[in-house]
C-alpha cells in the first residue's frame, strides 16, 4: 500500500462547501435554462421578456399573436421574438 495522505478537517469542510455550492448554482442555471426553454409566457412574463408594462402588452397582443385559454392570454416566445426583429430599425 502507498502512502497516506491526511487532510485537515477544516480544509476537506470548505471541500465539502465547495462542492455543495457548485451544486447549488448548477441546480439554478439549469432551472433557468429551462425557464428560458418555455414555449408560452404569461403576460407577466411576456412583459418581462419584452421591457414593457402589462398594459402596453395587452395593448398590443393582437399585434403580437396570442392565445387565450378561459382567462388565460399566453404568448408565444417565438411571437415576441418575431414582434422584435420586425420593430428592428437600423439607420443607414
Amino acid at each position: 500500500m502507498g502512502p497516506v495522505t491526511i487532510i485537515e478537517t477544516e480544509l476537506l469542510d470548505k471541500i465539502f462547501a465547495s462542492v455543495a455550492n457548485l451544486d447549488s448554482k448548477v441546480t439554478e442555471l439549469y432551472s433557468e435554462l429551462k425557464e428560458s426553454k418555455k414555449q408560452f409566457l404569461s403576460v407577466a412574463e411576456a412583459c418581462e421578456y419584452l421591457g414593457k408594462a402589462s398594459t402596453w402588452v395587452y395593448q398590443n397582443k393582437a399585434k403580437i399573436g396570442f392565445s387565450k385559454i378561459g382567462n388565460d392570454i399566453l404568448f408565444k416566445r417565438s411571437d415576441l421574438d418575431d414582434y422584435i426583429e420586425q420593430s428592428y430599425y437600423k439607420r443607414a
